[in-house]
């Protein structure tokens, strides 16, 4: 093929490939005027316009705000290292090294030491007991009083702390002076009553209250019920919450309605 029927081929190509492309649908350019990256950033960080006029925030971050950056944080920003004064806590010695390594090693091999009264054995009052027909009861426990908290709570020699079941003792926090001080008068009879004097305590179910403390129904020697003791002298009111709903709570009521019409303690207001 001579010269000319090369250029006629290629002619008649390029002529072909044009009507291909008349043929083919057209396809309608698009174009996405929103940047592909998006801000979580407020409108008000980066416009203050008002209308069509464009104003820009004093600490505008141009940086940021262009779709070609992605949205990211101009690594040109550098934030300021904040100066602090160090803070002295006394007087230092400086060690050598040496005396340092042997510090290390005095505290690795020091003993351990702890508290004198975690080696007590540490027995609970609370015992189950099983009976003859099966049913499990609490056995009555003796033990000692070692002090008296707020709200007519017991702290005895074992360490446990065990309230007075049905008895709500005032507490020593109330705001109202009156209060407080028949909290302080029941706290001293509760001490000198079972000051270097075994109690005997009487366990039944509901065993804890709301708040998780053992409750429990004191007796001294002499077989005075300690929690209807202080209803009845008006230093301490009925607890109903401490018993079943179906509890006969009969003495307690009578010792309550003796303090009242008496206007002994908490009633002679």
């Amino acid at each position: 093929m001579d010269r000319n029927g090369w250029v006629a081929a290629a002619t008649l190509a390029l002529a072909a490939g044009w009507w291909a492309a008349g043929q083919a649908p057209a396809q309608a350019q698009t174009y996405d005027p929103k940047p592909r990256g998006k801000t979580t950033a407020p409108k008000s960080d980066y416009s203050v316009s008002r209308g069509r006029t464009m104003r820009r925030p004093p600490k505008f971050d141009y940086y940021y705000y262009q779709p070609r950056n992605g949205y990211t944080l101009s690594p040109f920003i550098v934030s300021r290292p904040v100066q602090r004064q160090p803070i002295v806590l006394g007087p230092v010695r400086p060690y050598t090294e040496e005396q340092y390594a042997q510090l290390v090693i005095a505290s690795y091999e020091a003993t351990r030491m702890e508290p004198a009264t975690s080696r007590l054995p540490v027995q609970s009052v609370v015992q189950e007991v099983t009976r003859e027909d099966g049913t499990v009861e609490y056995a009555l426990a003796a033990a000692r009083v070692a002090d008296v908290l707020d709200r007519g709570t017991l702290t005895l020699d074992n360490r446990e702390q065990v309230k007075l079941r049905g008895a709500r003792v005032p507490s020593e926090n109330d705001p109202n002076d009156i209060t407080r001080m028949f909290a302080r008068e029941a706290a001293q009879t509760v001490r000198r009553l079972t000051e270097n004097e075994t109690v005997y305590i009487m366990f039944q179910d509901p065993l804890r209250n709301n708040e998780g403390t053992i409750l429990g129904t004191f007796y001294l020697r002499d077989g005075t019920n300690l929690n209807r003791l202080l209803i009845r002298k008006g230093l301490a009111r009925i607890e109903p919450t401490d018993f079943f709903p179906d509890e006969d709570l009969t003495s307690l009521r009578q010792a309550e309605e003796a303090a009242r019409e008496e206007k002994l303690g908490i009633w002679s207001r």
